[in-house]
């Protein structure tokens, strides 16, 4: 920056150079004084120049000639870079940074200031449902070309096979009675409630029959059709 020979900072400068661009093709009408008229693509702008401000506040937030301000300046004939504001000037950077910079140590070797440890707050859960953390993906971001989508894809049945509806929406299921062979979640009974009906009323025990397991309900129906069959025993004859 030391060698730079220019009056203005180089980024201010090449600002203000897209500036004087811009402002060639705006028509200028002077209304008396330092005040101006700036016409640019159909628009119109009132630019002081003694104010060093504009109809469209470029100049004043950055301190640089909007193109209405530089094509006001050049209708007069000046330079636009006397009216850029002083911190962009060359002299004031240099006097800015005359003075030494100290150097500083790392975080490592500063000193250890008295008292506790600042800790962060304790964390306290709220009430309520979390609010889900997943964040929608733009248009523009890839999508993952593994996962399938379900737009534009067709429901089939595996009972039916007919295209449309799912196997437990499916009317020839639900009148045959397979669609919902598996009882639905929360009505059905647990495994160990059968077992313990099964066991009060005696189903589920067997014996021992010519080297055989046989339930006690094929026992006791082997013996009522033999009753059935011989007929009612005979009662004993009363003695004299």
């Amino acid at each position: 920056m030391a060698n730079y020979k220019g009056p203005i900072c180089p980024r201010a400068q090449d600002k203000l150079q897209l500036n004087k661009v811009e402002g060639r093709d705006s028509r200028t009408t002077i209304c008396g004084g330092n005040k101006f008229e700036i016409n640019l693509h159909g628009k119109q702008y009132k630019v002081d120049l003694e104010r060093q401000t504009c109809s469209c506040f470029k100049w004043e937030l950055t301190g640089i000639p909007c193109c209405h301000g530089v094509a006001a300046i050049l209708h007069k004939k000046l330079k636009p870079e006397n009216y850029v504001n002083a911190c962009y000037h060359t002299s004031t950077y240099l006097r800015i940074y005359s003075h030494l910079l100290l150097p500083t140590n790392g975080s490592e070797l500063w000193p250890k200031a008295l008292g506790s440890i600042v800790l962060p707050p304790i964390f306290k859960k709220q009430p309520g449902r979390p609010n889900k953390q997943k964040r929608r993906k733009d248009i523009d971001e890839v999508q993952n070309p593994y996962k399938m989508k379900k737009a534009g894809y067709a429901q089939k049945c595996s009972l039916c096979h007919q295209v449309g509806h799912k196997k437990q929406s499916c009317k020839y299921g639900q009148s045959s009675g397979e669609a919902h062979s598996n009882p639905p979640k929360g009505k059905g009974k647990s495994k160990a409630t059968q077992g313990r009906k099964r066991q009060k009323s005696g189903a589920g025990h067997t014996y021992d029959f010519m080297g055989f397991r046989l339930p006690v309900d094929d026992m006791v129906s082997s013996q009522t059709s033999e009753v059935c069959s011989n007929g009612p025993p005979a009662q004993a004859s009363a003695q004299p």
